[in-house]
């Protein structure tokens, strides 16, 4: 599957130094969604959420990467694989 592929792109990022250290599974997870451009509730939905959940697990990762916005999120993850 794609998605398994992408989690071991950027899980082998994880080795880099950076706040990419930081994330676990499920952020990466929740990353590759982000990276591919879906919404919040296609999101919630793939993660089994409720959108609330899936906003605030949005605006955590964006701390811990350091990103302004879901945008500058995305364009990270193509730069970390």
């Amino acid at each position: 599957m794609a998605a398994h592929r992408l989690f071991d792109q950027l899980r082998a990022a994880v080795a880099a130094d950076g706040p990419v250290e930081r994330l676990d599974p499920r952020d990466l997870q929740l990353w590759a969604l982000l990276a591919r451009g879906l919404e919040t509730a296609e999101i919630a939905q793939s993660m089994l959420v409720s959108e609330r959940t899936a906003k605030r697990m949005i605006a955590a990762l964006k701390h811990k990467l350091g990103a302004a916005n879901r945008i500058e999120a995305a364009a990270l993850a193509g730069r970390y694989g």
